[in-house]
């Protein structure tokens, strides 16, 4: 087993946190610091530490939601004496850790797990998971604003992935925006309100996949039902691969190298629309792990054609692209 997956499985951290609590030297395995990737243990034999702790796989596995209030940090704990959502779960008698984060100062439904597999499926950029907030603002946005946000914002030389933006008509609580978008980087909701001219008074999230916070109390935090558990992990089974924009089919293990290309409805309309068109390409591909795929198959003439105008190069076989004539200009692996 690789050593990252057996910490997350202790519940230490998720698999990706893992890695850096590795690389920071924390990790010993049979009293050796190891601070690599790519070491394997064997969890019956090597004993592995944190921090000079053994760790033991957790048999019973957490799946909750907390509804996180401001001023308490998304970690396990934190080096300037802040409190850490781990104060307000701390009644839950297992090593459980956030999935995802929360900035300091934003609200909301924070998803709390020692399951690692679960954690990971939930965070893996190749895995499209919608988070919608809400937004008080000092303004109300207009159409063009709006625009902006639905076709993506460049932060830090990188276009963001296309978001769902509306403006909420509640009178008596200000203007509000409801902003729905998969990626997770910093501040990213905050940062691109604020590059199309509003400030944010306060932010919140309602919803992760297919869960909604509901009216659970701030600073509560309740069970998931298996329900919500397999409908989380089923809708991201279901979604490995997609994007809001293009369906991604992943590699067939029959045709190493070869994939598939598929219309969703939001894109059908927007085909014809080169310059719309090409920036949702780009940010699909941005989140998808395309290494070792050279041919995609696109199920409909109309996206090939749309590909083509693109740049993509025509395959020797049918309305098939070649990926990498085009993946390597747009994506970072």
């Amino acid at each position: 087993m690789r050593l990252q997956k057996f910490i997350a499985e202790c519940g230490v951290a998720s698999r990706r946190s893992a890695e850096k609590i590795i690389e920071s030297g924390r990790v010993t395995v049979n009293g050796e610091i190891v601070d690599y990737m790519g070491c394997t243990i064997d969890p019956d034999i090597d004993e592995v530490c944190v921090d000079g702790n053994v760790l033991r796989v957790e048999n019973k596995k957490y799946y909750i939601m907390l509804n996180k209030p401001k001023n308490y940090v998304t970690t396990v704990s934190d080096d300037l004496g802040r409190p850490t959502v781990m104060h307000l779960v701390s009644d839950i008698n297992a090593r459980i850790y956030p999935v995802g984060r929360l900035d300091f100062d934003t609200t909301g439904l924070l998803i709390m797990t020692n399951d690692g597999d679960f954690a990971n499926i939930l965070t893996h950029p190749k895995h499209i998971v919608d988070k919608a907030y809400i937004a008080r603002i000092d303004k109300p946005l207009d159409e063009k604003a709006l625009d902006t946000l639905r076709k993506g914002i460049e932060l830090d030389g990188v276009m963001t992935a296309p978001a769902r933006a509306e403006n909420i008509k509640r009178p008596k609580r200000g203007f509000e925006v409801k902003i729905t978008i998969h990626e997770g980087r910093n501040r990213q909701v905050r940062r691109m309100l604020e590059a199309v001219g509003v400030n944010v008074m306060s932010l919140k999230r309602i919803s992760v996949g297919s869960l909604t916070l509901g009216n659970l109390p701030e600073g509560k935090w309740r069970a998931l039902s298996d329900a919500e558990i397999n409908k989380l992990r089923g809708k991201v089974a279901g979604a490995e691969g997609k994007c809001p924009l293009i369906a991604w089919a992943q590699e067939n293990e029959k045709s190493p190298g070869h994939c598939v290309f598929s219309l969703t409805g939001e894109i059908k309309d927007i085909i014809d629309k080169d310059d719309v068109f090409e920036l949702l390409v780009r940010s699909t591909l941005n989140c998808l792990d395309l290494r070792g795929v050279n041919v995609a198959f696109c199920s409909n003439k109309a996206l090939f054609d749309g590909l083509k105008r693109l740049g993509f190069k025509e395959s020797t076989r049918g309305v098939e692209v070649d990926i990498k004539s085009f993946f390597k200009p747009c994506c970072k692996h």
